[in-house]
């Protein structure tokens, strides 16, 4: 589905795909960073949308994130730009402190301080909490699911300690409400040599729905920051988030916070009015050491074949990614020196080029700036080409020359009357809505902006025409449905409704190019060529 919306936008590119065992679930994390080196070396633009948990911290330390920025950074290497998704998590995710309730669980000998859950200033609670006690002042002392028949959850937690020395050690509970059963599920020691990370899964193999209840226990240690996410995707809504205790923030897991020019893809729904508001799925950064995340959005939403089942349309960061690479790879098209193996490489300074093409051209959404919910913004392939010099902009208005309709002169609104409905009243239809004298030229550098044979000067001047001053937006300035240059070449006024010449004057009355329009109407009604069937070229006849 991904190489699918590549080869949509950019369907001259060879296509190549890292299998690595990742749907049979036999692939490891080392399975796939070989997939990545094998890709890296041998392709242009290389594009995933694989995450994990609890790989390693969420700050770009892990041994994915560091395999995937290193592969991309490596000299030898032959690709030019990665992208990746930022992940569709931002429902799924909970970070704050520990708090001790006061409340503990114990088993046999063993005792552990119970977390409590609550809303903050960044986590919201969706009403559904499992309260400590009877008594509802006693606050929250579990998060909430609510797993549909044969759904899958999955919890990943960890804490502030680097991997491999943590000394802190917290477990995880689970309460199946149903059953009124309290498993203790998750039980990595942490002792001072270990990774701060805890972690399972379960099916509901009922026929109903079943409510669960994590809890987190704290069994030694001091408190620390708890980032845990509960990755459901069947799990019924609550408050539209999948779980209870929501966290929008910092949902970035590992590979999807890879740092070292990475570019990490949020999501735009395709059917999305002006395409400028975030799917409310899309994860958020920072990532847990304070980068920017995502580094820009592009759209999912789009439909794809279906081919293997695959569901169309095609939701999430993982649909928006491969439009990312599809702009990569049209950019190297038309820049080529960027590419490997090109006179004067130079890997670093292409990759940079190319990444700053696609982020420094992106339409800036939200905060002014980069921010943690569009990142750079939202890409745009046209304005990419031309950053990236595929497409001179000699005038600096951010257009690329070839379709700037004032190459000369600084546009950037690109404002044209010419394709403007100026006045569709009968038989005035000229140029304004089947365009039979359009000229291209954007109002900055147009001199006859309503194309009546009086240049926009001399209207506003009063130059020639017996000194009249006419409406250079408006071909007709008094309504008598000839020209106001045709009126001023005849030497009646072009403000008099009642001063029209007579229309052998404009020419003759036969139609010297078949089409449909009297030569006197062409040149004194509409300002087309009498000689011409199709004045503008825009394969319709006047």
């Amino acid at each position: 589905a991904m190489l699918e919306i590549v080869h949509d936008l950019a369907p001259g590119a060879e296509l190549w795909f890292g299998y690595f065992g990742f749907n049979t679930s036999s692939g490891t994390s080392l399975d796939f960073r070989q997939a990545v080196d094998c890709l890296t070396a041998n392709t242009d633009v290389v594009v995933d949308d694989i995450t994990y948990v609890n790989n390693g911290a969420y700050d770009g330390t892990s041994v994915v994130s560091q395999n995937t920025s290193t592969e991309l950074n490596r000299l030898t290497n032959r690709v030019r730009g990665y992208y990746n998704s930022v992940g569709s998590l931002s429902q799924q995710h909970y970070q704050e402190p520990f708090v001790d309730s006061g409340f503990n669980v114990s088993v046999g000998l063993n005792t552990w301080d119970i977390h409590r859950f609550q809303a903050t200033a960044t986590t919201t609670n969706g009403g559904q909490g499992r309260n400590c006690s009877l008594n509802p002042g006693d606050g929250f002392c579990a998060d909430r699911v609510m797993l549909p028949p044969n759904g899958v959850l999955r919890v990943g937690l960890q804490w502030d300690d680097p991997f491999g020395a943590s000394a802190n050690d917290y477990e995880l509970f689970l309460l199946d409400e149903n059953a009124a059963t309290l498993y203790l599920i998750s039980t990595n020691e942490q002792n001072g040599n270990d990774n701060p990370v805890e972690e399972f899964s379960w099916l509901n193999d009922t026929a109903v729905v079943q409510p669960l209840s994590i809890y987190i226990g704290k069994f030694a240690g001091a408190p620390k920051t708890l980032d845990m996410f509960v990755l459901c995707e069947a799990c019924n809504p609550i408050a539209g988030n999948k779980h209870n205790f929501n966290t929008i923030s910092s949902a970035v897991l590992n590979n999807a916070d890879a740092g070292g020019g990475v570019v990490s893809l949020g999501a735009i729904n395709a059917s999305d009015p002006g395409n400028n508001d975030i799917a409310a799925y899309s994860s958020r950064g920072p990532t847990n050491d304070g980068r920017t995340k995502p580094d820009a959005v592009t759209i999912d939403g789009v439909s794809v074949s279906g081919a293997g089942g695959f569901s169309s349309p095609f939701f999430g960061s993982s649909a928006a990614a491969p439009h990312a690479a599809g702009i990569a790879a049209l950019v190297l098209a038309c820049q080529p020196s960027l590419k490997h193996g090109e006179p004067g490489d130079a890997p670093a300074a292409d990759r940079t080029a190319l990444r700053n093409a696609l982020l420094s051209s992106a339409v800036d959404l939200g905060s002014v700036g980069a921010d943690n919910t569009y990142g750079a913004g939202r890409l745009d392939a046209d304005a990419a080409a031309a950053a990236a010099g595929c497409l001179p902009d000699l005038d600096g208005d951010g257009v690329p020359q070839l379709v700037d309709n004032c190459p000369g002169d600084a546009n950037p609104a690109q404002q044209n009357n010419d394709r403007n409905f100026i006045d569709l009243s009968p038989p005035k239809l000229f140029d304004d809505l089947t365009l039979a004298r359009s000229d291209e030229a954007g109002d900055d550098c147009d001199a006859d902006d309503d194309n009546d044979a009086r240049t926009d000067a001399d209207e506003t001047g009063g130059v020639g025409c017996g000194g009249a001053v006419t409406n250079p937006m408006d071909a007709d300035s008094d309504g008598d449905n000839y020209l106001d240059g045709a009126e001023c070449a005849l030497a009646t006024n072009p403000n008099d409704l009642n001063s029209k010449p007579l229309l052998a004057a404009c020419g003759a009355p036969s139609d010297t190019d078949g089409d449909g329009i009297t030569d006197a109407r062409e040149i004194c009604h509409y300002n087309t060529d009498p000689n011409v069937v199709n004045t503008d070229g825009d394969t319709c006849s006047d």
